[in-house]
């Protein structure tokens, strides 16, 4: 690995904001940054600095960046230039908000996001600016107001911007290493850079470089406004069309690296800038159910000078929302007069169901529309909502080292903890909100993270800053009962052995928390590589549990075994006579070299304590393995797991082959085997032959099984096609707890083709009530044609002369081996050969199949008296073949010359065929009939003689 110099410049310069906010005001405003450019037109490397201002302004607007350069020996230069030495690092360098002091441009951005992140301890705003161009006389009015308490003094400030400084000469041509280097911004822009625009060109202090005292008292408490008018003259040259003023609010301290930029604001010297004010009513931090909604009040005030219209949106990018939740603000748009406010509400809707804990941040913005001579400023403000489930958080941002995510890996493997905890960002005023709520807290710092809000860097530690040393907040935490995993593996060198700035490094609180709570005593640090030019080589190293202890017990770990997870220091101690502490992990083989306690505050807070932090092992084993073990200690009582239930399905139902159309039907048994209430909100079938498939009983949903409890459930199966079928029922319900979890059991069948039934009944299927000039009665006897029972349920007669025959069916169950018999009555109608068709709906009982046995009825009314009949002898007529499929004859015998009438007719009484008036000599005759142009089915041929003699007889034709 190459130079430590990229790991130095994360670990020297970072803030810790955690801490115990004493009082806060629901008037919130997000924090800008203000980045101070220390450089002169003689330096050649200046441009880099250049480069860097213009990146920010595309990726940040002014109301979240404010950059100043504050030009050093050259034309632009200020009176007061000399007192910035001590945040300069060589030129070009720069000042972010006075905290990170001496970093190069490379650095600026980085610093950004965290800082616009948080909320403001203070908000300023500079109003009525005026500028007289007769006198150059500059007013205005600089406004702060307070949003949470601050320790200590706190000044105001004015600084005149002027950007693109023009001008000529040494002074203010730009020197430029980078005219021949291809590929930079500054290539070919020649050395130097002659009449070059210089940007953001610091001008004029109006209180100095630290600011006006008496405005601001010393500790101002949350809710105070504060305000100083201001009046200067400003020089003839600088152009006010291109000036700027920014306002500022500072902290003072006697150490000059501790003059905090609490917030700033700029302000056009010509052009106005609108902007709404946006207050909150209630705490912004909620909590939230799963399927909960939430509303936010926000009132918005029009503090210009004129009247203006207001757009309000949620800012989806700024915003962070879990998957699955919304959030929207109404109305959308206001209109307000100067000096007017009005309400808008924030929506936030959280899902059904919350898997694992979120914080969820919605940013709301509100922009003014433009007016003439007016330049729109967004102003912003957010709302937090975390789920009730959050119990446990971890803290990042605290370690630049390594990245926490780490620790919520390592906690995450475990459901029972993973799902109630949630990573914050190092916000105070956010921590302090949810502290009531939440029970565990997870923090890994590095260095002197414990001491206080800023990491040595060869400058005084341990003076006071916006947030209470860590170490005060960890005592405070386990006096409240909260339960803490520390990681701060150089923590103790940095409170007792650090040898540069000796004694404002000793920080009481820091000394009382391990001297006097854990009683530990520092032996020395281990450093956990060697250094060869520029080449870092990485010393392994072994860490191990001590024996039986609840943590430590078979615990063994490697830590350094590579580049991607790694400590440069472990501390080691040991316990104090008479110390609460328990130890749990020593390193290097020697139980002498502890490196991890566990502690039992007298309120019932709990602390695991190292200085081995889990980042350094490169296998995941042993970081779930320690970090379960220990939130299992802190937090087993808090993290109780969850009494679940356990939905048990059958694996299939298998129906077998079926015929299609018929139906068959299975049960199938579902339960709760778990400990928790089963619920199930949706039963269903699913899937590409889910048609097949009916759930005959669904039960009433939502359904609530308790533990053991069953249900039966039918389903019915009707195959359409020839095939397979494969479907799924499906249950949505809590199955192992996790709400809308989905269950199926397979339906399989196969649908076959229909395979024709041996009828029920057997018997002629023909019944002839011959000739009568009244009533006629014959009975049908069938025989039971299967080995089974069989029920006849009823039977219908059909056909053009259904109404001259009766039959009177009562459903009749008929034994194996028995007949059927029922009477049949002719009535004739009219003159003539009379049909119809008698349907008997037969059912076995043993399969449930049904069917029918169908009878031709044919019965014919006598002739009237006196017409001779003898001209036939009805006992020779006959038709053959019967049945037949393509031809047939009707036979016959005349005693005399007779003229006959042939005529066929279908079974609903259609006349198929007719040969009117064919004279026949005494005799047999066979009379060929055009079978081959009829369908198949049943008919009748009728032979009538001219004096009214008939005789019919039935007939099929079968193909």
């Amino acid at each position: 690995m190459s130079i430590m110099n990229s790991f130095f410049s994360k670990v020297l310069f970072l803030v810790i904001c955690i801490g115990l906010v004493a009082q806060v005001s629901h008037a919130q405003s997000k924090r800008r940054v203000y980045i101070e450019k220390y450089t002169g037109a003689w330096c050649q490397y200046c441009p880099n600095g250049a480069v860097a201002f213009e990146e920010l302004s595309k990726q940040y607007t002014d109301e979240e960046v404010i950059m100043v350069a504050v030009h050093q020996n050259d034309g632009m230069s200020m009176t007061n230039q000399g007192d910035f030495q001590p945040y300069i690092n060589g030129v070009p360098s720069g000042s972010v908000n006075r905290i990170y002091n001496g970093v190069g441009p490379q650095t600026w951005a980085g610093y950004v996001p965290g800082i616009i992140s948080q909320d403001a301890a203070v908000e300023v705003n500079l109003k009525n600016v005026s500028f007289n161009s007769g006198t150059r006389r500059i007013t205005c009015q600089l406004e702060a107001k307070i949003n949470r308490d601050i320790t200590g003094p706190v000044r105001v400030n004015i600084v005149v911007v002027e950007d693109s400084v023009i001008g000529s000469g040494s002074q203010f041509d730009q020197v430029n290493a980078f005219n021949t280097q291809s590929g930079h911004p500054f290539y070919q822009r020649g050395n130097p850079v002659k009449n070059y625009p210089h940007r953001h060109v610091a001008r004029f202090m109006a209180d100095g470089t630290w600011g006006a005292t008496g405005v601001i008292p010393d500790n101002p408490k949350a809710g105070a406004v504060y305000t100083k008018n201001y009046s200067f003259t400003v020089n003839a040259a600088w152009k006010p069309e291109r000036m700027s003023l920014v306002g500022l609010v500072q902290k003072y301290s006697g150490d000059v690296t501790s003059r905090e930029i609490l917030q700033a604001v700029e302000e056009s010297l010509l052009i106005r800038s609108t902007r709404a004010t946006l207050e909150q009513t209630e705490t912004p931090y909620l909590k939230v159910a799963a399927g909960g909604k939430k509303t936010q009040v926000i009132k918005v005030t029009n503090d210009n000078n004129f009247d203006l219209t207001f757009d309000l949106a949620v800012n989806d990018s700024k915003s962070t929302l879990p998957a699955d939740w919304t959030a929207s603000v109404e109305p959308a748009t206001l209109q307000l007069a100067k000096g007017a406010s009005a309400d808008v509400t924030v929506t936030i809707n959280a899902p059904a169901a919350i898997d694992v804990a979120e914080l969820a941040t919605v940013v709301i913005e509100a922009t003014p529309q433009p007016l003439e001579n007016t330049n729109p400023k967004t102003s912003s403000t957010s709302v937090y909502a975390l789920p009730e489930i959050a119990k446990a958080a971890v803290i990042y941002d605290l370690n630049t080292n390594q990245n926490n995510d780490a620790y919520a890996s390592a906690i995450g493997s475990e459901e029972r903890f993973g799902q109630g905890l949630v990573k914050l960002p190092n916000n105070a005023t956010l921590i302090d909100a949810y502290k009531d709520q939440l029970q565990v807290f997870v923090i890994s710092v590095f260095g002197g993270g414990l001491l206080n809000g800023q990491i040595y860097n060869g400058l005084p530690i341990g003076t006071t800053t916006d947030a209470a040393p860590l170490a005060k907040t960890v005592s405070d935490m386990l006096a409240a009962g909260k339960r803490v995993y520390l990681s701060a593996p150089q923590s103790m060198w940095w409170a007792f052995d650090k040898t540069t700035a000796t004694a404002a490094g000793k920080n009481q609180d820091v000394i009382n928390f391990f001297s006097n709570t854990l009683k530990l005593q520092f032996q020395k640090t281990e450093q956990r590589y060697t250094l060869s030019g520029n080449t870092v080589t990485l010393k392994q190293y072994g860490v191990k549990g001590f024996d039986n202890d609840s943590i430590g017990d078979q615990f063994n770990g490697m830590s350094n075994q590579n580049f991607s997870s790694y400590t440069f220091f472990t501390d080691i101690f040991k316990l104090a006579t008479g110390s609460p502490c328990v130890p749990v992990i020593y390193s290097d083989n020697s139980t002498a070299n502890v490196v991890g306690v566990r502690y039992t505050s007298p309120q019932g807070g709990k602390l695991v304590f190292v200085t081995q932090p889990i980042e350094a092992y490169d296998n995941l084993v042993p970081r779930e393995n320690f970090m379960t073990k220990s939130l299992e200690w802190l937090a087993g009582d808090i993290f109780v797991a969850a009494k679940k239930p356990v939905l048990t399905l059958n694996t299939d139902v298998k129906f077998g082959a079926l015929e299609l159309g018929q139906k068959k039907q299975m049960k199938t048994e579902i339960s709760n085997t778990g400990e928790g209430d089963l619920n199930i909100s949706a039963i269903g079938v699913s899937g590409s032959s889910a048609s097949v498939f009916t759930i005959i009983d669904k039960p009433t949903l939502p359904l609530t099984l308790t533990p053991g409890q069953k249900k039966e459930i039918t389903i019915e199966f009707t195959p359409k096609e020839v095939k397979s079928y494969l479907a799924s029922m499906d249950f949505t319900s809590n199955d192992g707890g996790v709400d809308n979890s989905t269950s199926g059991i397979d339906l399989v069948g196969e649908g076959i083709q229909t395979v024709p039934d041996k009828p029920a009944l057997a018997g002629s299927t023909d019944l002839n009530l011959g000739q009568t000039g009244t009533t006629a009665e014959k009975t049908l006897s069938l025989n039971n044609n299967v080995d089974v029972e069989v029920k006849v349920t009823g039977g219908t007669i059909s056909g053009a002369d259904k109404d001259a025959f009766a039959v009177n069916i009562k459903e009749t169950v008929v034994p194996a081996g028995q007949k059927f018999q029922t009477k049949v009555t002719f009535n004739p109608t009219r003159d003539g050969v009379h049909n119809a068709v008698l349907t008997l709906n037969t059912l076995i009982t043993s399969t449930g199949k049904t069917g029918t046995f169908i009878v031709n009825l044919t019965g014919e009314k006598q002739a009237v008296s006196g017409v001779k009949e003898d001209m036939m002898l009805t006992s020779s007529v006959q038709i053959m073949p019967n049945p037949t499929a393509h031809d047939a004859h009707i036979s016959f015998t005349v005693a005399e010359p007779t003229a006959l009438t042939i005529t066929v007719t279908s079974l609903n009484g259609e006349v198929m065929y007719t040969a009117k008036t064919r004279s026949f000599d005494p005799g047999v005759h066979a009379y060929q009939l055009p079978v081959a142009s009829f369908a198949a089915g049943r008919y009748t041929v009728t032979l009538r003689s001219q004096s009214g003699a008939t005789i019919s007889l039935p007939f099929s034709i079968i193909r």
